[in-house]
């Protein structure tokens, strides 16, 4: 903002008046204008302002993120009003900030309430507010006070939609993205939002229309053209599948996710696995929704895991050395957590790593390869899980001799896999990339390495358009005496 004459906040050397001694803080300054006000919270001092305006400036770098400044700016100010009991309330709070996450939550959406900046900046530390909420009643409150604050505002909506999304209510956050988009037609972010919520609200020809209308906008977008290709699979049209799949590799030849998926239905050239950048480069881009769309989706592998587990344990309280592979964001370590004496999460993404550091339940996190984690590594354990990681193999004789080697005598490993038929004896590609086993194949490999006794259990693990989808969860135990118990 150039400084004028008609400017009542600025002096004609570009800085704020003064009167008394005193800073007085800025009372009309354009909304969003976070660059302004921080300049004038930058300018309260200690010695030439009065304590209020300390205490405003203290909450403008809170909104800010810039909770250091806030601290020194009030500790000062408490040293020389010592009487003021605002200021002292207000110091400890900030202090509470930093360590108790969710005490300075609650003094963040207090002092937002009832101190209100101005509307670009409240948008924002509402929207950060609801983000960083424990509490959902609190999250959602926050993302409709940035809304209302700044319509225009695109985070909010999303997060807001998200929200809903994972508490199972589609229709509601179709509605949110619905109204968002009327103002924002071309929002390519809402844009897939939307389409994905069609779509897991089973209305797959609206989410392929919209998909459609997306990749050719933006032909570059591989979140949309992998959501379009799923669309396809869901409806069981192969030809669409197809036609998807080389229309994305035409679009992205260099894709590793546009040449494998289109490997994984033209017949030719099947691999016996899935590729590894595809793996990596899908569930990045899906890892800050994954959890979310998990959620709507009725993900009930981790609640089977524990439940198999709790079996497996018989009530006993082992020490175990787990290793969860294939961790993704850690659904299933709480499951794990309890019974681990060190739990080392492995996965190929990163971004799914990054959402499992946040649950504070892995000793370790490594992102590679699972072969070739069993094939370098010398670690063992007396667990080892693999949920929705080893239907990413077709030919397990490869991948099971590396990974039972790792198990300690005594040792168990907890597995799912989509089914196939019931015979052949055999393995098979399926549309969406991933491999059906059939049971006779998993009993004959397990038998050939030496584990004759697993138990096979059929489960239901999600929902697939509408429709359950069961997933066999396998438990197999290498011979010998097993972990120290309690």
């Amino acid at each position: 903002m150039t400084p004028s004459k008609e400017d009542p906040d600025h002096c004609a050397d570009g800085t704020f008046p003064e009167s008394d001694g005193r800073r007085l803080a800025p009372d009309n300054l354009a909304p969003g204008n976070l660059a302004h006000t921080l300049e004038w919270a930058g300018q309260v001092s200690v010695s030439e302002s009065i304590g209020q305006d300390c205490l405003s400036a203290a909450m403008i770098f809170l909104h800010a993120g810039r909770l250091d400044d806030a601290l020194a700016l009030l500790e000062s100010a408490v040293v020389r009003w010592p009487e003021d009991r605002e200021l002292a309330s207000q110091l400890d709070k900030l202090r509470g900030f930093r360590s108790d996450p969710a005490l300075g939550q609650n003094l963040l959406l207090n002092s937002l309430a009832q101190s209100p900046v101005i509307s670009g900046i409240t948008a924002s530390a509402w929207n950060e507010a609801g983000l960083t909420s424990p509490d959902t009643n609190q999250s959602e409150l926050a993302f409709h006070a940035a809304i209302q604050l700044d319509p225009s505002f695109d985070q909010p909506w999303m997060n807001l939609a998200l929200l809903k999304l994972e508490a199972g209510n589609r229709v509601e956050a179709k509605e949110l993205l619905e109204r968002f988009l009327e103002t924002r037609p071309f929002h390519s972010r809402g844009q897939y939002l939307l389409a994905l919520t069609c779509q897991l609200n089973c209305e797959l020809p609206r989410a392929v229309t919209m998909l459609e209308n997306l990749v050719r906008s933006e032909p570059e977008s591989d979140a949309a053209w992998e959501l379009l290709r799923h669309c396809h699979v869901l409806e069981c049209n192969t030809d669409r599948v197809i036609e998807t799949s080389r229309q994305w590799l035409a679009a992205r030849p260099d894709n590793p996710s546009a040449q494998y998926l289109l490997k994984s239905v033209d017949g030719e050239d099947i691999p016996d696995r899935a590729c590894s950048r595809f793996v990596a480069e899908s569930f990045d881009r899906i890892a800050s929704l994954y959890d979310t769309v998990q959620a709507s989706l009725g993900y009930q592998g981790p609640v089977s895991i524990g439940e198999v587990l709790e079996k497996m344990l018989d009530g006993s309280k082992p020490k175990l050395d787990v290793l969860d592979t294939g961790c993704g964001t850690g659904l299933v370590s709480p499951f794990l957590r309890t019974q681990a004496r060190q739990l080392t999460g492995i996965d190929l993404s990163k971004g799914m790593l990054d959402q499992a550091s946040h649950t504070g339940n892995y000793d370790r996190l490594e992102c590679c390869d699972i072969v070739d984690h069993f094939a370098a590594s010398t670690d063992s354990y007396d667990l080892i899980v693999a949920a929705d990681v080893f239907c990413y193999f077709g030919d397990l004789e490869k991948l099971f001799p590396l990974a039972l080697a790792s198990l300690r005598p005594g040792g168990q490993m907890l597995f799912s896999l989509d089914p196939g038929q019931l015979d052949p004896d055999t393995w098979f590609i399926q549309p969406n990339g991933r491999y059906g086993h059939s049971p006779a194949y998993i009993v004959r490999v397990m038998g050939e390495l030496g584990f004759p006794d697993g138990v096979m259990r059929r489960v239901k693990w999600r929902q697939e358009n509408g429709k359950d989808f069961f997933a066999l969860l396998i438990a197999i135990k290498r011979p010998g005496n097993g972990p120290v118990t309690d």
